[in-house]
């Protein structure tokens, strides 16, 4: 059955990638996506990657923040670029695990309370990236498919509402877990997530994350407006740069390859940017964010010791 599972996740994913890759390459006329890529003015080229390079300094002040310090700025930040350089090798979110291995490696912080950081970034995210997707939707009048997304973020907030209310419901959840590892595993988690329940840690973690979608989307803003040249107003920018970040977000191939561009090139031509200009800034701009934490996360595999190998184990063993 879970071999089953896998094959049929495998199939959904694939699926997914070679839809996105028609999408974009169909019809494509290859001279004009050329005559695009040589018109981005080398300084304007320069200028976006270092503001790619700059976004993951709020990605770690944050992570540092849910580690109450501990971790210390330099790790965090490492143990950031670490974690999305393995998503941008590996399928399925890997780097979420591989950070908090990271983290547990250099600074001693046990998986459950790494996963649980984990948890509070990826879940403000997906506020985030709601309500931006939100403001979109209604500002520019697009039919955005947010309601799953809605759906999960309201049930999350829920459980913590009932984790809140009714602190013993974790502990009566565990009997149903099979396994003493992962029993453990979860009351770590859980006991992460109930002590950093107040309205000053949620204001705090909402700030950062606040930074942090600021530095993600001056990526966007500067690629389109400066490195790109294209005349969009605010409203449209922002609109792309939701709609590729949802594209980004789907779990189908490492690094949202494909489906990133797909989602970007929609969007673009949503406001009359031919395929050709757009499908030149959505390379570009993913070569940006995907190259460097690649070379970063190899990196950080040699310094450290750890391997591919142990962090896929890690990840079956944990997840």
């Amino acid at each position: 059955m879970k071999n089953l599972t896998k094959f049929l996740s495998f199939l959904l994913r694939f699926g997914v990638i070679i839809a996105c890759l028609i999408y974009i390459f169909w019809g494509l006329d290859w001279a004009l996506f050329g005559n695009a890529l040589k018109q981005f003015w080398p300084v304007a080229v320069g200028g976006v990657f270092l503001a790619s390079l700059l976004q993951y300094l709020p990605v770690g002040w944050r992570l540092n923040y849910l580690t109450r310090y501990e971790a210390g700025f330099l790790t965090s930040v490492k143990a950031s670029v670490f974690c999305m350089g393995i998503n941008n090798l590996l399928p399925a979110k890997a780097g979420e695990v591989a950070k908090a291995f990271y983290l547990r490696n250099r600074r001693g912080i046990s998986m459950g309370q790494g996963l649980g950081m984990i948890f509070w970034e990826r879940f403000f995210d997906l506020n985030a990236l709601l309500v931006l997707g939100v403001l979109t939707a209604v500002v520019m009048g697009k039919k955005l498919v947010l309601i799953p997304m809605a759906a999960l973020v309201g049930t999350i907030w829920l459980f913590l509402i009932l984790f809140r209310v009714f602190p013993n419901l974790p502990h009566a959840m565990t009997r149903i877990i099979p396994g003493e590892r992962l029993k453990l595993l979860f009351t770590d988690i859980i006991k992460q997530l109930q002590g950093r329940m107040s309205p000053s840690f949620f204001l705090g973690l909402a700030g950062l994350t606040v930074l942090v979608w600021l530095a993600f989307s001056s990526v966007v803003f500067l690629g389109v407006l400066w490195m790109g040249g294209l005349e969009l107003n605010f409203s449209q920018v922002l609109t792309v740069f939701v709609v590729s970040s949802l594209g980004y977000a789907v779990p189908a191939s490492p690094g949202g390859l494909g489906v990133y561009e797909a989602a970007f090139v929609l969007a673009m031509g949503w406001f009359g940017v031919a395929r050709e200009e757009a499908l030149a800034l959505a390379l570009t701009l993913h070569f940006m964010v995907l190259v460097p934490p690649i070379l970063a996360a190899l990196y950080v595999l040699a310094e450290s010791g750890l391997s591919m190998k142990a962090i896929r184990e890690k990840g079956e063993e944990t997840l």
